[in-house]
């Protein structure tokens, strides 16, 4: 018998709200203007599954062939590997309006070297792999798309960097500052507080000791 609390906690398929399919096409207009718009945006509609994510839950894990990509409409995800020692090691957060993949396994084939995960009332669109192949093959431009569409993934890559390199007080202040969402108490932070810090690379202590200082009044 299926445990019912388990069933009850996977991502739930969705209707994709229509301004979802309008953020998408905002973002790759602003890439690249196809030569067929409409064409395109027609094809895409149909290719495009809708995810809901209720409660935190992965998408796919470290060491599987990831052969999905997702845009974010609502909520955020972020990337992690295992860690023998220190265990869960967050290295990458998306939020609203970013694509989120596994580049090498969703191209290459090969198995993914992190996980995905959206913490909870996510809402996604995704493609498969086999629906990547469906648009190349029917639009010529959707080659070039992909590889500027890759390329401008990694421009916030700068300010990443420079966010780790700050004190502690002032990295977890900026951090807030840049995803207000998960600013909640411990209990009810939809992304973990061990998982934030390791995205800082703050000993879970320290960080913890760190937030009743910045937000005393939170835990209240």
């Amino acid at each position: 018998m299926t445990n019912s609390k388990k069933k009850n906690k996977e991502p739930i398929s969705s209707i994709i709200h229509p301004m979802a399919y309008k953020r998408l096409f905002v973002l790759l207009n602003s890439i690249l203007e196809m030569k067929d718009k409409r064409s395109f945006q027609s094809g895409l509609t149909k290719l495009l599954k809708g995810l809901y994510f209720k409660y935190g839950n992965s998408f796919y894990a470290e060491n599987t062939y990831a052969n999905v990509a997702a845009f974010i409409s609502h909520g955020m995800g972020f990337t992690y590997y295992m860690h023998p020692v220190r265990g869960k090691v967050v290295i990458d957060i998306f939020g609203p309006g970013e694509i989120a993949l596994n580049p090498d396994s969703f191209f290459n084939g090969t198995r993914a070297d992190t996980g995905l995960e959206f913490i909870e009332q996510t809402s996604i669109l995704y493609l498969t792999v086999k629906d990547m192949d469906i648009l190349f093959e029917g639009f010529d431009d959707v080659k070039m798309l992909t590889i500027k569409t890759l390329s401008g993934m990694f421009k916030n890559n700068r300010v990443k960097d420079e966010l780790h390199r700050l004190p502690g007080k002032i990295k977890i202040k900026l951090f807030f500052d840049l995803y207000p969402i998960l600013l909640r108490p411990a209990r009810q932070a939809p992304m973990q507080y061990k998982d934030i810090a390791s995205y800082l690379n703050i000993d879970q202590y320290h960080f913890s000791t760190l937030m009743k200082k910045i937000y005393p009044k939170l835990n209240q």
